[in-house]
């Protein structure tokens, strides 16, 4: 990711729940151990989606979004496994992040790609109000 790259993300960011505002995803870029992937289009090398976390022991997923016209398309999972194998790579040993409890193709996807359940905050989320579900995958 880079600089060029914020307000396409913050574009992005405006059509999800819980958006990032564009100086958010700019911080990202200044943060330490952390990992930032960006999805372009190959035709016009539009942002498409992406995804930002710490590396570190546990590795955590902040943020992933994905433009409203590419979901259901696999990229939200492409990037999400990118962002795995980046992390093994670095030496992580698992990989935690949150997800809005209503939020059930998410909960569906992290769960076919090995996520479990590791508890719950209660009331975690707000506009709309909701839960997250901490879910965690070992990679040991």
């Amino acid at each position: 990711m880079h600089h060029d790259d914020v307000e396409k993300i913050a574009a992005i960011e405006q059509a999800s729940p819980s958006p990032w505002s564009a100086s958010l995803i700019a911080a990202e870029l200044e943060r330490p151990l952390g990992l930032q992937l960006v999805a372009v289009g190959d035709e016009d090398g539009s942002v498409l989606g992406w995804c930002c976390g710490i590396a570190a022991a546990e590795a955590e997923l902040l943020k992933i979004a994905v433009g409203p016209a590419q979901r259901r398309r696999g990229l939200g999972a492409a990037l999400l496994l990118r962002f795995e194998a980046l992390c093994r790579e670095k030496g992580c040993d698992a990989l935690l992040l949150e997800v809005r409890a209503a939020n059930t193709q998410a909960i569906s996807l992290y769960e076919n790609l090995g996520y479990g359940s590791i508890g719950c905050r209660k009331k975690y989320y707000s506009s709309p109000q909701d839960d997250a579900l901490l879910l965690r995958k070992s990679f040991l």
